[in-house]
Order: C-alpha cells, then structure tokens, then sequence
C-alpha cells in the first residue's frame, strides 16, 4: 500500500476501536445478551446440551463460555474481544473492497463500517453477529485469493474460515452460497481446488450436524410462525439503506426539527442512487457477480418477510451486509462525475449522524435509566442468588429472562429457591400475560422437560 492510503487505513481503523470501545463501556446488558453470559457460566458439556434447545451454532458461546474463565463476570470486560472482532471486520472491509474494487474504495467502505450505528451496536453484543461479519469478509476475500492464485495454502484458510463461519452463525450459509454459484459461473478452472476447500470445510463441520438437527427438532417451527408480512418487507426495503448506515436519526438528532419521514425518502433515494451508480461502476469488473451473490441475502431476508417470518425484519440480521453496500455506496461516490459533490455530502452526513449517535449513545439517560438496568442487573446476578439459595445448577430458561425485561416482570426468590412475580401497575391493568402463555405452550408441548432433562438437580424460575 502507498503511504497515504495506509495512513487513511489506520486513522479508519483507530476510528472503528474507538467507536466500539465507546459502545462496549455503556452498561448494558439486555435479555438476549443476559441470556448469552446466563448459559456460559455453565461447564461445556451443559452449554452444548442446552443449545439442542436453542436456535443458534456454538462458536460464540463456547468462545464466551472460556472468556468468562479468564475475565470474570464484569460487563466491560466480556464485550472487549467483541470489540476486536468488530475492528477486525472494519480493516477486513477494507481488504475486500480493495480487491473488488480499488483502495479508494476499500476505504470508503471500511470507513462506513467503522462508524455505522448497527455495526458498532451489535458488534458489540455478546451475541453471535459480532461472529458473523468479520468471518464473512475473511472468508470472502480468502475465496477471491485462492481463486487467483490456485494455492493449496490460501484453499486450506478458506475451508478453515468457513467453517467457523458456519459454526458462527446460520447465515453464513447465505455466504457461502454465493461463493459456490460464483464459483461455478467464472471459477470453474479453479473447481478441483475450491471443491478439496469445501470439503475441507463440510469435514470440520460433521461433528455439530447431530446438533443442528437436534435443534430443527426442537423448536420445530415455533419461533417463526407469523403469517406473510409483504408490507414490512416494502417498508424495510426502503429504508433498507437510511437503517444501515443510521440515517435514519438524522430527524430525531434535529430534536424534531426536520420531518422524519421525508427526511428518510430523501435519505433512501439518494443513498439507493450512489448504491446504483456503484453497481455500474463495477459491472466492468470481474469482481461483480461475486459482490452481487454476496448482498443476495438481503434479498433473500426480505422475501422471507413477505412470505412468512416477519421476525426476520430485526436490523441485527442485516449488520454483515454493511461492509458490502460500503462497498458499492464508495464506489458510487467516486464514479458519480458531476454530482460528486453531492455524493460525498451524503456520506459526510452520514458520518456526522454516527458521530452524533454516538455521542447520545454514551450520555443518554435511557441507557442508565432505572427501568433499563433494573433487568440488566437481574440477569447478571441471579445465577449468584440461586447458587447459594438452593444448589442451583446453573439453569435458566431463556424465554423467561426475555420476557421478564421485555414487560418488566420482576422476580423475587423465596429460601426454597423459587420465584413469583411482580407486576409493574401499567403491566398489570394491560391484562396481557405473555409469560404465562409461554409457559402453557411449553408445558402443553413438553418443552420443559426435554430441555431440564441433562440436568441432575434443576430449579425452575417461574
């Protein structure tokens, strides 16, 4: 690389660290991440029996579950190699658009990556998505490597990367999807070396297939039942692009001052322009079928929307494509001739909403409000109170935690180890009890007996 466009890349870099950084020292935990840290205080071999329960591959939690053995149970320090990754994925970014494209436009997508409200939101959860973009990207440019090189080297990296893709998270199927029709429309003189790859990579995941379909089994459907939605997919469609790169704020930022719906019209119409014009710019590149199969799923997320699964609408599940509409989004600016002025202030805006983001990110009251935290410090200290109250054996119910920070059900722990609710007077005059229908489905079902069974001394939470 020149100087300066190192230079460039290490300012980006130090800007990402620091946005993440930033974000992983607000405490605050939610149900989902509660329940994350709630597992992994568990000895292995019960994390690996209960996740025949969850919805989710291994790797995070067995990366969490040794993190935990060296850090503690603090906050802060749990989110830290979440915050690694997070900065890896932005320098990664930066590798993949350069091969695709140029350094120029390397840097705009990493420099949209670093500052982007989802991505250093949800990079910083102690969740699988922090997984999930860094590894798509390392794997994705390993593919581009072994393709042009043909060395066995670069193909035994690639097979190891996708591999811990798939162990990361299901979505990373989609990826490497998009690798394989790549592949077999302009790789095929490369076919015999990316098919040792992939079998590599299906080797490695043998062990975790009895997993996956004992999870097919186990939630059998539940957790997407909702009927078609196609008006939430045209609605996430348009704001497809305000909602990444968090000009979506700019109305709220304004203290209401500026409209928010034309504002995000705008935003989408001049965002979705540079995404087109960088389209263009890469259609001469051998680079674009690979990048097109690689923004597939969103594609492919919407039409679920549409058809069946409106729960598929959760922005954490577009975070990994970020880095590749950067991609586009820089390209689009720096071939857009006469409006490039206008290009560019539609990025620096984009960089000052994210600036400002998180600025009330770090200062907001809501994210130290006692109503927020009240869950937070549940969640961290139950596994505690149980332990000494009854011999508890590190078990706890998912949904239950959700719920309970959801609609602010507070529990209280009686001396025999179990619990009862408290409702907050606003909960209770709605008359909904979501808990409680949960638990009639899970018993109608049998649910709690299969998922309490590899545990010899059991207190449920109820």
């Amino acid at each position: 690389m020149q100087m300066r466009t190192a230079t460039w890349l290490a300012l980006i870099l130090v800007t990402g660290l620091a946005f993440r950084l930033a974000a992983a020292t607000v405490p605050r935990m939610n149900p989902d991440e509660g329940w994350s840290y709630y597992l992994c205080r568990n000895p292995v071999p019960q994390v690996l029996d209960y996740l025949q329960a969850d919805r989710h591959p291994p790797a995070s939690y067995l990366w969490l579950a040794g993190w935990l053995r060296v850090v503690g149970h603090d906050e802060v320090p749990m989110r830290i190699p979440f915050v690694l990754l997070g900065t890896l994925a932005v320098g990664l970014t930066f590798l993949l658009g350069k091969e695709l494209f140029d350094e120029r436009v390397g840097l705009c997508a990493a420099g949209l990556y670093a500052v982007a409200c989802p991505a250093w939101e949800y990079d910083t959860w102690i969740r699988s998505y922090a997984l999930l973009s860094p590894l798509s990207l390392l794997a994705s440019w390993l593919y581009l490597q072994t393709l042009k090189t043909g060395r066995w080297t670069w193909g035994l990296a690639l097979g190891v990367a996708s591999s811990l893709l798939l162990y990361s998270h299901y979505l990373g199927f989609l990826v490497l999807a998009a690798h394989l029709i790549h592949a077999a429309w302009k790789g095929r003189h490369r076919l015999g070396l990316l098919a040792l790859c992939w079998g590599l990579c299906a080797l490695l995941y043998l062990p975790w297939i009895p997993g996956f379909l004992g999870q097919l089994q186990n939630r059998s459907g539940r957790d997407l039942q909702a009927g078609p939605a196609p008006g939430l997919a045209l609605s996430l469609a348009g704001r497809m692009m305000v909602m990444e790169t968090g000009l979506e704020h700019l109305g709220a930022l304004t203290g209401g001052g500026l409209p928010q719906g034309p504002v995000d019209i705008l935003g989408s119409l001049l965002l979705w322009g540079l995404l087109l014009v960088g389209l263009r710019t890469l259609a001469p590149r051998s680079g674009m079928p690979l990048l097109v199969l690689l923004l597939a799923p969103v594609g492919l997320l919407l039409a679920g929307i549409a058809l069946k699964f409106p729960e598929l609408s959760r922005p954490r599940y577009y975070v990994f494509l970020i880095p590749y509409l950067g991609m586009l989004l820089g390209a689009g600016a720096l071939g857009a001739g006469r409006w490039r002025p206008l290009a560019w202030s539609v990025l620096v805006l984009v960089g000052l909403v994210n600036l400002a983001l998180i600025r009330d990110y770090r200062v907001s009251s809501y994210f130290r409000s006692g109503g927020f935290q009240a869950p937070a410090r549940w969640v961290r200290s139950l596994g505690g109170q149980a332990d000494s109250v009854a011999g508890f054996d590190n078990y706890a119910l998912h949904p239950f935690l959700y719920y309970y920070a959801r609609e602010k059900i507070f529990y209280r722990l009686d001396p025999r180890g179990f619990a009862f609710y408290e409702y907050t007077p606003d909960y209770a005059t709605s008359g909904l009890l979501p808990v409680h229908r949960l638990w009639s489905e899970q018993v109608a079902n049998q649910e709690i007996e299969r998922v309490m069974a590899p545990f010899p001394r059991p207190v449920l939470l109820l």
